[in-house]
């Protein structure tokens, strides 16, 4: 009967502790692409006037798209190259990880090739639930560095046409010193690219560990959420529901998801049964404790500032378990329901809470 290792999850929570500041790393690295575009976007309006003539702007917005275009794809290649290393990292980390719990047993826990998780890299689509969703890595990057270039632009073009000057329009994309420059369109560009960046990373993970799991005939994994506040409603309800590997959603659900994935282990792996823990924003906690089981142990006021005063009563006083709860929390879709769709299918735990 496969099962899953509480040591496992505790490797798991402790490592995506890791892959969050290597995330943040990366997305450190786009301040120097920033300050290259932020040089020649002024540079090129620093060739026309004040106010110039259509023609002159139609071929400013060229030249900029041109420019930015190729700084971006110059980080966006570096960015693939760092992403497709990670998983291959994740896959080698994965393998260790189940070697270490199995040791118990003499069990050879098998790494695959660096051009299999590379490939699967390449030719599996995401999971997140946005217009991103079913892009590849490499395709969701294109498409952020192909929206950068078109929101720039058309910042230049609709600013031109509202009568600004070109000096309002290079403060407006690069923003006001005061304000440390977040108020300005490449500062929007950089948010842009931190989600890019912390999404491909995420995902990266996930394939390496689920290429080593398909390597080593594992057919489940469980999904495992951050303890905390943040986490949001999709993954505070997949909270250890299990999938089959190849069949369901990997990391992220949504942009700048945290939650990551562990294996459900074979028997043949034999994996210690010892208390383990995982982490939560409250110090270690049972490593099978859920999210809902964790946040009904929590303040009434933290609660209701995670879930909404409502939800937070149906938690609380409906008379649901923490599972019956999370299960109730999305549709087939992973999508959040409303509060509606949820009395629709629990009425008699509303009318206990008092909804």
């Amino acid at each position: 009967m496969p099962t899953l290792s509480p040591e496992l999850i505790q490797i798991t929570a402790r490592h995506q502790v890791y892959l969050e500041r290597l995330k943040s790393g990366q997305a450190k690295e786009f301040d120097k692409v920033l300050r290259a575009m932020d040089r020649a976007i002024r540079l090129e309006f620093s060739k026309v006037g004040e106010n110039p003539t259509p023609r002159q702007v139609d071929r400013l917005i060229a030249n900029i798209g041109t420019v930015i275009a190729s700084i971006l794809d110059s980080h966006i290649a570096s960015h693939l190259r760092v992403t497709g290393e990670l998983a291959v990292y994740e896959a080698g980390f994965e393998a260790r990880a189940i070697q270490q719990v199995a040791r118990a047993r003499a069990v050879q826990v098998v790494t695959p090739t660096d051009a299999i998780v590379r490939a699967a890299l390449s030719n599996s689509p995401m999971s997140v639930r946005d217009n991103r969703a079913g892009l590849t890595v490499e395709q969701l990057a294109r498409k952020f560095g192909s929206d950068q270039v078109e929101r720039l632009q058309n910042k230049i073009r609709l600013g031109y046409f509202e009568g600004k000057t070109t000096p309002q329009l290079a403060q407006e994309i690069r923003g006001l010193a005061s304000l440390k420059f977040q108020d300005g369109e490449l500062a929007k560009v950089a948010k842009s690219a931190e989600v890019m960046a912390r999404d491909t990373f995420q995902f990266a993970s996930g394939i390496g560990k689920q290429a080593t799991m398909e390597e080593n005939g594992i057919k489940e994994y469980e999904w495992v959420s951050v303890l905390d506040g943040r986490t949001s409603t999709q993954c505070r309800a997949l909270d250890q529901r299990r999938f089959k590997v190849g069949a369901g959603p990997l990391p992220p659900l949504h942009p700048n998801c945290r939650s990551a994935v562990t294996p459900v282990l074979p028997d043949k792996f034999k994996p210690l049964t010892e208390a383990a823990t995982r982490n939560s924003s409250d110090g270690a906690v049972d490593a099978e404790q859920t999210y809902y089981g964790w946040l009904k142990t929590q303040r009434t006021e933290f609660v209701e500032d995670v879930l909404g005063r409502d939800r937070a009563k149906l938690l609380l006083e409906g008379g649901l378990s923490a599972d019956e709860f999370a299960r109730l929390q999305l549709n087939r879709n992973f999508q959040p329901m409303t509060l509606e769709e949820m009395k629709a299918k629990e009425p008699e735990a509303f009318a206990q809470a008092g909804l």
